[in-house]
Parts: C-alpha cells; structure tokens; sequence
C-alpha cells in the first residue's frame, strides 16, 4: 500500500526536484550553524579570558553571519 501512495505522487515528487533539494540543502545548513553558534560564544568567551581582540572580532562576525543564515534559510524552504 505504501508503494502505491510513493508510485501516485512520484511525478510531483520529480518535477520539484529541485525544490525539494534545496530545501534539504537548507535545513541541513541550518542546523550545522545552529550547532555552531555555541561553539562561536566558547570562542568569544576563550578572546576575553585571553584578552585576544582578533578572536573576539571573528567569532562575533560568524555569530552574527549563523543566526542571519538560520533566520533566512527556512524562509527559502
């Protein structure tokens, strides 16, 4: 019966290809940044017991670049 359901809707499924692709693109980066917006603050916390301006700067810039990209991509999707 499940065969029968994917058989149905496999043309759909073709001619959006590409959607559907760009979608799963999307929520995979999504998630990796997700992931690393904790890493990034480890990082700043780290620049500011090291008293390391440079790194604090880089890790602020990605900080900002993640959330931007993870508040954007599921728009996309």
């Amino acid at each position: 019966m499940k065969v029968k359901i994917f058989v149905r809707l496999w043309p759909y499924f073709k001619k959006n290809k590409w959607l559907y692709l760009a979608g799963f693109s999307c929520l995979i980066l999504t998630n990796i940044f997700g992931i690393l917006i904790p890493y990034y603050l480890k990082l700043i916390i780290d620049g500011i017991q090291l008293n390391d301006r440079h790194i604090i700067q880089n890790s602020a810039i990605l900080i900002a670049l993640s959330v931007i990209f993870c508040s954007v991509c599921p728009n996309i999707s």
